[in-house]
């Protein structure tokens, strides 16, 4: 009888042991837009980076690959302020130097994550269009 207590005892050690090793699960870090409305992309709640969260990085490599994530969303960096509603994150960033025709905004609805660019190809015989404001 004791032989069955020891083994159970045993038992239940290994368990805890085995459970302690285990990491706890990380926290979702999918951002809320409520906590980004306003926020530069570059310091938004508690210091966070909005294109360097794991879940939106992850997401934008899934959906337009390693090179456009490096050379295009993090390196066309003047990015305006984030606008948000209930459910949708706009965030706009556009090239350096060339504002006027080359942007890039990210839309976050829900869990959904779209990337719009604006890209102006200018023969070099021509005049580059005028710029925004003046469109409208």
């Amino acid at each position: 009888m004791a032989a069955h207590w020891i083994w159970r005892l045993g038992l239940g050690i290994f368990i805890l042991v085995a459970t302690a090793g285990v990491p706890p699960a990380k926290a979702d870090d999918w951002p809320k837009p409520a906590e980004w409305d306003g926020k530069s992309p570059l310091k938004g709640p508690n210091g966070a980076e909005f294109y360097k969260l794991n879940s939106i990085r992850s997401a934008l490599l899934k959906l337009v690959g390693e090179e456009f994530y490096e050379h295009v969303i993090l390196e066309w960096d003047l990015y305006q302020y984030i606008i948000a509603t209930d459910d949708t994150i706009f965030v706009t960033g556009c090239k350096p130097h060339a504002c006027s025709s080359e942007e890039v905004t990210t839309v976050v609805q829900g869990r959904t994550i779209t990337v719009c660019v604006y890209h102006e190809f200018i023969p070099a015989t021509q005049q580059p269009p005028p710029w925004p404001t003046e469109r409208l």
